[in-house]
């Protein structure tokens, strides 16, 4: 059975805010987007005590369950949801695309995963302009890149707070339903550019490339499935030209477990300096430690000060975001997203104990991902990318720039 949520896209904005930085071959620029949408999010049957640290994890542990949280009907989320972005484009040094269709007119839609922002992408320096931040890897490609903070970041809710300094509810209405609806709306924008209702400060983008990574992944799946028509059958505009799903696999069910619950804490008690409550009550979490974070997103070839500093950076996701993991995309992941009939690659890192578990799927990584396909079993291309060495956060270990270079090249085959 697919799980079908309501959503509404209402009038779209985009505000400019400051360049951030210019290096080489790529520029980049602060934005603001504010996207009015509306989503059938859940209602947990059992929804935890959001004063409660403890509750909130035991809600984490019965999430993670074969059948995730159990849920009781829907409710109505609407609202002008604000979020920042980091947009880069190629500089007039940058090489472009010589034949075919022009590469300057394609944009990577980059979204990240529970506890990261923005700056994931702008890899193990968090500097965008970098050559080796996706943003530069895209741009030496002559494409463009645009890096966005989903609704659970700590940028975003308070972006988004009420006059009063309350944030978004985390278990009612931070959640994948109205984050997707959000994203619909945003494509549906950056497909108009510089045109009536977009932004006068981008081009018209003829391709969009979602890339994903881990929770952001999960997102991408279920918006090239909301993207197939009821009726036509055919992907509408809010549907990739290409989806890149990283740090994923249909093997979540198998190696997510109760257990994993404890690999979170509240983060008010983690970084109490960086959220305190209020505005961030207890269903706000984050990764419980230094040597948790490590083990859970890096393996193989990294660097210790990389994984020390990105969990001193890490962010937050919210109670009901991790209550729909298994839900939404897994459960009943045969034909998922059937009808969405454009290229995937999924590129997860070998030694991913969510993604690429070999010891618990009984399968090699290879294989995995071969088997993956069946979430998207009308693609036109489908390609899986074992990226060696690496952990769950591939692009933030050594072999980072090596695996979003064969993403990329691998995704301008397809264009």
């Amino acid at each position: 059975m697919r799980h079908h949520w309501c959503f509404h896209l209402l009038a779209s904005l985009a505000v400019v805010t400051l360049p951030l930085a210019s290096a080489g071959s790529v520029v980049c620029t602060h934005l603001t987007f504010t996207i009015s949408a509306t989503a059938s999010n859940q209602i947990y049957a059992h929804p935890p005590d959001q004063d409660n640290a403890t509750s909130v994890i035991d809600f984490i542990a019965e999430s993670f369950g074969p059948e995730g949280s159990p849920v009781d009907g829907t409710r109505e989320v609407t609202g002008s949801f604000s979020f920042g972005a980091t947009y880069c484009r190629p500089s007039a040094h940058s090489p472009a695309k010589t034949t075919g269709k022009r590469r300057d007119t394609t944009l990577y839609l980059l979204v990240h995963g529970i506890t990261y922002d923005k700056t994931f992408w702008a890899g193990a320096t968090r500097d965008p302009a970098a050559a080796d931040s996706w943003h530069g890897i895209a741009a030496e490609k002559g494409a463009h890149s645009l890096a966005i903070d989903r609704l659970g970041t700590k940028a975003a809710l308070l972006m988004n707070a009420n006059a009063g300094g309350s944030v978004l509810d985390p278990t009612g209405e931070v959640q994948l339903p109205v984050q997707v609806a959000i994203v619909r709306g945003l494509m549906r924008l950056l497909r108009r550019g510089g045109g009536k209702g977009g932004n006068p400060n981008l081009p018209r983008f003829d391709n969009i490339v979602y890339v994903g990574h881990s929770y952001g992944s999960v997102l991408g799946v279920n918006l090239a499935a909301r993207s197939v028509d009821e009726r036509s059958g055919k992907v509408d505009g809010t549907g990739p030209d290409v989806l890149v799903l990283t740090g994923y696999s249909d093997a979540l069910p198998e190696t997510l477990d109760a257990s994993a619950a404890y690999l979170f804490s509240s983060a008010n008690l983690v970084f109490p300096g960086r959220f305190p409550d209020p505005p961030f009550n207890m269903a706000f979490v984050t990764t419980a430690g230094g040597a948790v974070r490590e083990a859970a997103m890096y393996a193989g070839n990294y660097s210790p000060a990389v994984a020390e500093a990105d969990f001193l950076s890490s962010d937050l996701c919210s109670a009901g975001e991790l209550g729909q993991l298994v839900q939404f995309g897994f459960t009943d992941s045969v034909d998922y997203a059937a009808g969405y009939d454009r290229p995937v690659m999924v590129a997860t890192g070998e030694m991913d104990g969510l993604g690429c578990n070999e010891a618990v799927v009984g399968l090699s990584c290879e294989e995995i991902l071969e088997r993956t396909k069946k979430i998207v079993p009308d693609a036109s291309a489908y390609g899986g990318l074992v990226v060696p060495d690496a952990g769950h956060s591939w692009f933030l270990h050594n072999v980072g720039a090596w695996g979003a270079g064969e993403v990329v090249d691998w995704v301008a085959a397809q264009l």
